[in-house]
């Protein structure tokens, strides 16, 4: 018997399980230049703002040149 189609979750949009997969996704917003980028990133790892702030306690809006 197959999964209704609202409980079954896409193969293309699978959070990252391993810590390298977790610090991959905040290198890349540490070299992003906007929020375009940001977002474009997180949803190639497929993961919310939400998502990523509870990953690490922090928005990741916050990571730029000027943050010391």
């Amino acid at each position: 018997m197959e999964d209704p189609p609202e409980e079954t979750e896409s193969p293309y949009y699978c959070t990252p399980h391993s810590q390298r997969e977790i610090h991959s996704v905040a290198l890349q917003l540490g070299l992003a230049n906007s929020d375009t980028e940001r977002k474009q990133i997180l949803d190639s790892f497929g993961m919310t703002i939400e998502e990523f702030n509870e990953l690490f306690g922090h928005d990741s809006g916050s990571a730029g040149p000027d943050d010391g």
